[in-house]
């Protein structure tokens, strides 16, 4: 399948699903995302996006645990990431969540 009609089967899905995360691999080996989310502007859509996954996480545990080793994977390959985390870890653990 071309990339044009990779595009256009994405754009039609979306009509149905207006809220997708798709995550996959090209045939030569690099990392591809397709996003989509009905909200207007970037932060509405990055929390849009950030639902979908985090309700993909509650429900599946297979989900959580790709997810996890992916972002182990990830800190391991990005040493800088690593204090990110470690701070954004300490804020959820004196924040309160709604």
């Amino acid at each position: 399948m071309e990339l044009e009609d990779l595009n256009k089967t994405f754009k039609d899905i979306t009509t149905v699903v207006p809220t997708i995360v798709c995550i996959g691999r090209t045939a030569e080996g690099d990392g591809m995302m397709m996003m989509n989310s009905k909200e207007e502007g970037d932060q509405q859509r990055e929390e849009d996006l950030s639902t979908c996954i985090a309700a993909m996480m509650q429900v599946n545990e297979q989900v959580r645990n790709l997810m996890l080793a992916s972002v182990c994977f990830f800190l391991q390959q990005n040493p800088s990431y690593q204090q990110k985390m470690t701070d954004a870890i300490k804020l959820m653990q004196v924040s309160k969540w709604n």
